[in-house]
């Protein structure tokens, strides 16, 4: 997830003065400094998960980072994804929110 982040923010085609990767690095320390906040790896039996889920059709070249994602996120028990990208709606049991939706 924290590397997704610094992906998108950092990328000059998505935000039109991207911060510097100096600067995504210290949000994402920001992010990470509260206590109860902790970054999901892949546990035992990860692969099984990720290839359940990259099984949908078309879980291709760009799509296989959100299906990293989505896997994780199940591995965890994490069922929300703050972001603007319409591609999660793909994944039953997995609930999208845009965080700048009125």
């Amino acid at each position: 997830m924290i590397l997704g982040y610094r992906r998108i923010v950092t990328h000059p085609g998505i935000l039109g003065r991207p911060p510097s990767a100096v600067e995504a690095d210290a949000n994402i320390r920001a992010l990470l400094e509260p206590p109860h906040i902790r970054t999901p790896s892949e546990g035992d039996g990860f692969w099984a998960i990720f290839e359940q889920t990259a099984a949908a059709p078309g879980t291709v070249g760009n799509h296989v980072p959100d299906a990293h994602l989505v896997a994780l996120m199940r591995q965890h028990g994490v069922r929300v994804i703050h972001t603007r990208d319409r591609d999660f709606r793909r994944y039953d049991g997995i609930e999208s929110r845009d965080p700048f939706a009125a």
